[in-house]
């Protein structure tokens, strides 16, 4: 979000450890977009019931969300099941017609020739855009590739 926020990237990585919402604008075919992100830390799941969500969540804004982007690490191929196991969660809890749904891959640079070219990482790809029907997108926050396709999407 730093880099799409204020074209900033820092090679040392720090989690997300509260709540933050950011209000970029966005110029896109000529019309003006305002957004409102709300980047959040880790979270054990996602909240099953408005009073889950008011006990454990206050003000996430979880289970009213307009859309969800969920992010994962493709150095780090584990970090796709816990948002795999998030995103089942989300479709449990709550309708989710007429509500998008990003994955995004990040840390693209540090994508091996070898885990890019293997069987684990084409079954991730095809499992998110093939059965799970939503936008894909990897990006790079260090080369700051396709970070605005990501916002954008």
């Amino acid at each position: 979000l730093q880099q799409f926020v204020w074209s900033e990237f820092s090679e040392e990585y720090k989690p997300t450890e509260r709540r933050e919402t950011f209000y970029p604008s966005v110029v896109l075919a000529d019309r003006l977009y305002e957004l409102k992100i709300t980047d959040l830390p880790t979270i054990p799941y996602f909240p099953v019931s408005t009073h889950l969500e008011w006990t454990d969540f206050r003000y996430y804004g979880l289970r009213s969300a307009n859309a969800y982007v969920l992010v994962f690490d493709l150095s780090n191929q584990d970090t796709f099941q816990y948002i795999r196991t998030l995103r089942e969660q989300i479709y449990e809890a709550r309708d989710m017609r007429g509500v998008p749904l990003l994955v995004v891959g990040n840390k693209q640079d540090e994508l091996s020739p070898a885990v890019a070219s293997g069987t684990r990482y084409r079954d991730i790809v095809n499992l998110v855009r093939k059965h799970w029907r939503c936008g894909y997108v990897e990006c790079s926050a260090r080369f700051n590739c396709r970070v605005v396709q990501v916002c954008t999407i």
